[in-house]
């Protein structure tokens, strides 16, 4: 039952029929508790993740005044691809901690399972390579609406272009996200 969940997503994803026991292979499938942290601040983050089922949160922590603050939303159906990048790919600790928001279940591939592709499933490592990326690009035009509309413009932005980041974040990650207190996100869907 889990191996077909987890084919039936990566259809879904573009991998092809014959390359999904290979990818299988490698990726190593975990259930995530609500509120459960898979890479904790401080950590070098090792690992890529494909969100299957559920929802998590990237929170920023400023070196300054320490608050944590939700910088990013990861859910199935929006930006299922997460790593803290910078962490991932410089090598060094990550200045936040992915969060599950909602019992979640993810595919974990490895840094070093990943770097090994290169030479023994090019097809593989490739095609994961172009899924980050395209989950980079997406993550930056989402964060030019963040910056270059109002906090309303914005906010009615995702509730009509992404809905499940409504029905699925809770509002104080929300409200975080945008910038604006849990009283004004409030207010703004109570306008609605």
């Amino acid at each position: 039952m889990k191996k077909l969940f987890i084919e039936n997503h990566l259809i879904g994803t573009g991998l092809s029929s014959e390359l999904i026991p290979d990818f299988i292979d490698i990726a190593k499938y975990r259930t995530v508790a609500r509120n459960e942290v898979i890479l904790e601040k401080g950590t070098i983050s090792e690992s890529i993740y494909y969100v299957i089922d559920g929802a998590f949160i990237y929170r920023y922590t400023d070196a300054l005044n320490n608050n944590p603050k939700t910088v990013n939303f990861y859910l199935s159906t929006f930006q299922p691809i997460m790593s803290a990048i910078k962490s991932y790919f410089d090598k060094v600790p990550s200045d936040g901690y992915l969060m599950a928001i909602t019992s979640s279940k993810i595919l974990e591939l490895k840094r070093e399972d990943l770097e090994r592709l290169k030479t023994t499933n090019s097809r593989i490592y490739n095609y994961n390579l172009k899924q980050l990326i395209t989950a980079l690009l997406a993550e930056n035009e989402f964060r030019i609406k963040q910056i270059t509309l109002t906090k309303t413009e914005f906010y009615n932005y995702i509730l009509e272009t992404y809905p499940q980041i409504i029905q699925q974040v809770p509002s104080k990650y929300i409200a975080e996200f945008i910038g604006i207190t849990q009283e004004w996100l409030s207010k703004l869907k109570h306008r609605i």
